[in-house]
This record gives structure tokens, sequence and C-alpha cells, in this order.
């Protein structure tokens, strides 16, 4: 007998990403471009949820996309994720916004 837990459920989540771009500084920016409009399948919304990230080192790229942002809303509902949310997630994590 299989026993399922919350994660064995189904689970869809609108997600409203508000910005443009951020960079990432190390020892060259990444770039971030936010979709508008997502859906989510984790119960954690990440970075690489929202944005696609592009670098020539895939483990910036990497690092980046797994950032967790917030928990995903219930399914069926929408959470708009605001450009400073985004910020201050990244900066929490160590990541230079110096250029941003």
């Amino acid at each position: 007998m299989t026993r399922c837990t919350t994660f064995c459920l189904p689970f869809t989540a609108i997600v409203f990403a508000v910005g443009l771009f951020a960079s990432f500084s190390e020892t060259n920016a990444a770039l971030v471009r936010f979709r508008s409009r997502v859906v989510v399948t984790d119960r954690v919304i990440t970075l690489g949820d929202i944005a696609e990230v592009t670098d020539s080192d895939s483990a910036v790229i990497a690092r980046l996309q797994g950032i967790p942002l917030a928990p995903a809303p219930a399914a069926g509902r929408e959470r708009r994720i605001a450009y400073e949310t985004v910020r201050s997630r990244l900066s929490a994590v160590g990541v230079n916004l110096a250029e941003v």
C-alpha cells in the first residue's frame, strides 16, 4: 500500500512575476529575464520558475535558478511576486546586486 503525502497531490498554481531584469555579478553578469506569467507545479517558487537565467557559467545558472523565492499559492490561486521581493531574496542568499 502506497502512503500518499502532500507531495503526491497534483499541484498547479499561476504566478505572476513583476519586473524586467536583474543582474548577478561575480566575474561576469548573468541576465535574468522574467516571464510575465507562469504555472508552478511545486510547493516553492524558485527564480528558475519565474525567469530565464542566462550566463556563460552553467554553475551560476543552476545556483540562480534554484534560489527559493516564496511559497507557491494553493492550486487554482494566483500570486504576484514583486521585483523588490526577488531582489531581497537574491540579496539574502548572497547574490551581489551592485549592477541591478
